[in-house]
């Protein structure tokens, strides 16, 4: 399974990344060995939709706003 992360390295930056693991707590505890301090952690969505995709599912044909 896809996991999505955000955590701290040991100099306190952030870390924003995915990890493939069976679940959410082996995710964490091999993040947790390679030195990173987990904040959050879930199930990697898909990508959002491209700013065309959206425009055209909300105005139909993709032309945006007629004038």
């Amino acid at each position: 399974m896809k996991l999505s992360y955000e955590a701290y390295d040991q100099t306190g930056g952030a870390v924003t990344d995915t990890i493939e693991a069976p679940d959410a707590a082996e995710a964490t505890e091999a993040l947790r060995r390679s030195g990173l301090f987990v904040t959050q952690i879930h199930a990697a969505r898909k990508a959002p939709p491209s700013a065309a995709t959206t425009r055209k599912s909300i105005f139909g044909r993709g032309g945006g706003l007629k004038k």
